[in-house]
Formats: C-alpha cells, structure tokens, sequence
C-alpha cells in the first residue's frame, strides 16, 4: 500500500507542483487559470492521457518555456510516456540551467524505466545544486527504503522535515519504516501528522488503519477505513479489509455489506466471493455459499481453499462424483491432510461403490501414517465387519478434537452397515466438536437432519 500511495501522490505534486508555478503568466488571470484548474482536475480524476491533451491545446500559447517543457513532460510521465518526457527535459538542462525541477523529472523517468542509479545520479546533483530541495530528499527516502535499507531511507526523510515539518512522502515513510520495525504508536503518530498535512488523501487513513490494527485497535482501524471510504467510495480493497475487519469483532452482518459492494464494484475479481462465501458457509446458508465458491472457482479455478467446503456442500446434496472431485483437488494441494482420502472413500460406500472405494483405500493405504487414526479408519473402512483397532484407537485417543472426528467415520460406515442407533448417537456426538470449522463436523449435523433429528438418545 505504501510504495502505490507514494507514488501517486508523487506524480501529483510533481505535477500540480509544477501547474502553480505554470500559473504565473503575463495572460489575464481569467484566461491562464481555466486550462491549468481543468488540467489539475483530470489528473486528480485519473485521465492522464486527456489532461495531457487539455495541455497541448494550451501550450500552443505559451511555446518553449522552462516551465512549460518541465510540466509538459511531467504529463508525458503520468502518460507513461518516459522517451519523449526525458527528450523534453534533456531539452531544458544545459551547463548554465541545471534545473532541479527538470533533473527531478529526469528522475522520476529512470525510475519509472526501473534505474535506480540513474534516479539518485541525478537526486544526488540536484542536492549539490541545492540541498534544500526536499523532493530529492524524500524521493531518495523512497528508493533507500525500497532497497530495504531503512536506516538510510530514515536519514533523508528526516532531512526534509527539518526544512519542511509537513513534508508529507517523508511523513509516510517514517510511517512505514515504523512499521517494519513494528513500533506501530509512533507508526501512527507519522500517519496522524500526514494525514494533518492532507486529510483528503485516503491511502493514509488505510495505511494508518493497518497500524491500528496492528496495535490491535480494531475500532478504530474501522473508523480509519470508513473515513477513506468517504473520500474514495470506489476503493475496491477498503471494503475488504474493512469486512475482514467486522469480522475480529464478530460483526459479520456488516462484513457482508462490505464485501457485496467490492462485488459490485469489482465483480470479475474473486477475493470478496472468498470471503462473503465465507460468511455465508458459517452461517449455513448453503445455496449462497455455493454460489460465491462456485464463482470464484470460474475466477480463479486453482484457489484450493475453496475446494474442501465445496466438496461438504456437494456432500450434503448427494453429488457424491463432484465432492470426490473437490476432496480430491484439496488432498493434492494439501497431501498432508489425511481426512481427505478418507472422504473421497466415503463418498464411493455412499454412492453404493463399494469395490471402487475398497481399490482406492488399497491404493492410498500406504500414504497414510500407520500410527494415526486415519489409518485405522481406512482399515474399518476396508474391512467393515472388524471394528477392533478402530474402537481401540477411539478409546484410546486423549485429543478430544480427534477422537470425535474418528467418531465421525466410525458413525458413517455404521450406517452403511445398517446399525443406526449407533450410528445416530455417535454424529450426535460429534456435533459437540470444538472446531466448527471441520468437514466432520458440518457432515455429522447433515447426517442427523437425513436420520430425521439430532434428538438426544
């Protein structure tokens, strides 16, 4: 967030920076102000290529001064247009006019283009021409902390704000130099003094956000993204991070929202159907969370978390093909979870496919642990009729989570093998599970809606 916010608001004080001082003009001010302000405006919408159009039309009364070559190319940057920018500037240095405003442009260039030594070449001249220029100052903050050398970084942006208190890129940087070192207050206290400096510019209050979230002030890491809301509704990831937010504080009603209108603003991207599935699947709203893990896997069909509550809900609608399909993908990009193939063997019984799911324990036997309870489950499962070193591994597992998840399969071939008392009691059981987040679990309450109640016995 920081290096994006940096170097917006770089561009645009280099650029707006550079109008005000275009501004001054022999023209009556009535006429030289309407171009520039609209300029000023386009760029402010995000429209570089039109602003630099909007200039061109302008230029033409105002031809081949410093200054208008200077906010000329400047444009041209903001275009994306680094050859023609720097043929424009390289236009206006000379041995006799080493222009800092020039040179910075020329920096702002290379950097663009990636060349960092070429960038602090010419920050560097322009602070033996003049070492007060509190742009090259913070600008070599930037690139030193993008270096990771952040002792560095600190030495200039503490340079510019002993000239300028309120130099807003050095403000952020201390910010975010706090930050990696995880002194998230005095983070705050450099976000908090930027945001004095300009409090219409929203990457701050998300940037500060961040930080009070860190110092786990979650109340007002809500209020931080709020306030950016307000200045830039349309910020696809404030909504994000302020649903996951609502989330910590067990107010997943109001992370819905948030997340819904990332949807609408963004509905080909697949992160707020992730997280609005989420809430949906713990919720139990079964046919909304499908359809949010459905989309995202259009979206992004290689998201693997999305795979497992996918394979559940499959489950749960008797698709047994399309969960073994889930519970498959989830097992290869997580080999060390040994329920899976355990549910993909289930899935077979329950389809009435005994031998396909007895050739695929066989197959999959060996990559179990054999000193697990996954292990012996699959032996039940192989050889129903002998529930000896499964019941023992039940009795004798002191972790209550797993002992229930075991329960869990022993249930499951019990009602295969048509003992549905015992069958009943045991998913009853298991629906007492700490972790409502395992598939056991989820399946467990399933099976006792199909046995008509989960009525204690």
């Amino acid at each position: 967030m920081y290096k994006y916010s940096f170097l917006v608001f770089l561009f645009m004080c280099a650029v707006i920076g550079c109008l005000a001082v275009s501004c001054v003009s022999t023209r009556p001010r009535e006429e030289e102000t309407i171009p520039y302000e609209s300029i000023s405006k386009l760029i402010a919408m995000g429209d570089p290529q039109k602003a630099l159009e909007e200039y061109e039309k302008a230029l033409k009364e105002d031809q081949d001064t410093s200054r208008s070559k200077i906010l000329h190319a400047r444009l041209l940057l903001l275009a994306g247009k680094t050859e023609e920018a720097k043929q424009e500037l390289l236009s206006v240095i000379n041995p006799e006019n080493e222009d800092p405003e020039a040179l910075f442009s020329l920096a702002i260039a290379h950097g663009m283009e990636g060349n960092t030594e070429k960038q602090k070449e010419y920050l560097e001249k322009i602070l033996i021409i003049k070492k007060d220029y509190t742009p090259a100052l913070s600008y070599l903050g930037e690139i030193y902390l993008e270096e990771n050398n952040t002792k560095k970084a600190a030495e200039y942006f503490n340079k510019a704000l002993e000239i300028d208190p309120m130099n807003f890129v050095s403000l952020l940087g201390l910010a975010h130099i706090q930050m990696v070192k995880k002194e998230y207050e005095k983070a705050i206290e450099f976000y908090t003094r930027a945001i004095d400096v300009d409090p219409d510019y929203s990457f701050a209050y998300m940037d500060r956000s961040n930080a009070k979230k860190k110092n786990k002030d979650i109340n007002g890491a809500i209020d931080d993204l709020t306030q950016a809301l307000q200045i830039d509704p349309d910020y696809y990831w404030s909504y994000i991070d302020r649903g996951n937010l609502y989330i910590k504080i067990g107010k997943s009603d109001k992370a819905l929202l948030d997340f819904n209108e990332a949807i609408k603003l963004d509905p080909g991207y697949f992160i707020a159907y992730v997280y609005a599935g989420g809430i949906y699947y713990s919720q139990k709203e079964w046919e909304k969370a499908k359809y949010s893990y459905e989309t995202v896997l259009k979206l992004k069909p290689k998201y693997y978390y999305i795979f497992e509550p996918l394979g559940v809900m499959y489950y749960r609608e008797k698709q047994w093909d399309t969960s073994i399909s889930m519970f498959t993908q989830a097992y290869q990009y997580n080999p060390k979870e040994f329920s899976y193939p355990l549910l993909i063997a289930l899935c077979h019984k329950k389809n009435n496919r005994e031998k396909k799911a007895t050739d695929y324990l066989n197959e999959n036997l060996r990559h179990l642990p054999k000193e697990s309870w996954f292990y012996e489950v699959a032996r039940f499962f192989l050889n129903p009729q002998n529930d000896f070193y499964v019941q023992k591994c039940y009795k004798e597992e002191k972790n209550e989570i797993r002992k229930k998840r075991l329960l869990f399969y022993m249930a499951a071939q019990y009602l295969l093998l048509g003992n549905t008392n015992t069958a009943r009691k045991s998913f009853l059981e298991v629906t007492n599970l700490e972790r409502k987040d395992l598939p056991e679990y989820d399946l467990a309450q399933w099976e006792l809606e199909q046995l008509g109640g989960n009525m204690n016995w």
